[in-house]
């Protein structure tokens, strides 16, 4: 797989599908888009799977057209050529001008650790202070879409942890900030019925 920042610009870049950060892979006897290019296969695009092209002309990222990340709770998703998921996590893809920057680390997912919840509550991120990684809780009352945002001191959103539908139940997830600096941080939980935000300290 390639990784790479590329600039839609004439001459020869002007049939990548846009500037951005491009996921790709050059190996026409693997799968990727069904019917995919000739050398670059955009394996990572929305609404792609093994059999189904999707969107290649949306597989380019960055905050101008609203693609900031990949990782298990995108559109598109990390899958692998078996169908299952790759756990890369790219997120804070910013704009496509001279320059990009983004940021990777390992997407562990949210595991549930009970079918039941009789209310919606985010709990105190575990341990608190913490030094890199910290595990965050929270319930379910009503199955539906859930974000779990996580949020600097000035307020700039730093990764998204959750980003699907999930059932009722109670959930636990894990932080690894180890490429982040010390400092303040919110984590934000968001359903349709419930919102509450509370704050953490990471010490190195």
């Amino acid at each position: 797989f390639v990784v790479e920042f590329r600039r839609r610009a004439l001459p020869f870049e002007n049939t990548i599908p846009g500037s951005g950060l491009l996921v790709y892979r050059i190996n026409t006897l693997e799968n990727g888009n069904a019917n995919g290019p000739p050398d670059e296969v955009y394996v990572y695009r929305p609404g792609g799977t093994l059999t189904a092209n999707g969107t290649p002309a949306s597989a380019h990222l960055n905050n101008l057209v609203g693609r900031t990340a990949i990782n298990k709770a995108t559109n598109p998703s990390p899958f692998l050529t078996n169908g299952q998921q790759g756990g890369l996590n790219i997120y804070n893809v910013t704009s496509a001008d001279t320059l990009i920057s983004f940021t990777l680390g390992a997407f562990t997912g949210v595991n549930e650790i009970n079918g039941i919840a009789s209310e919606y509550k985010l709990n105190q991120n575990y341990p608190n202070p913490f030094n890199p990684n910290t595990k965050i809780s929270f319930h379910i009352k009503e199955s539906g879409f859930v974000t779990l945002k996580i949020y600097d001191i000035l307020g700039k959103e730093v990764t998204t942890l959750v980003n699907e539908n999930l059932k009722t139940g109670i959930y636990e997830i894990n932080w690894n900030a180890a490429n982040n600096s010390s400092g303040v941080y919110f984590f934000k939980l968001q359903t349709n019925n419930f919102s509450d935000i509370k704050k953490m300290l990471m010490i190195k």
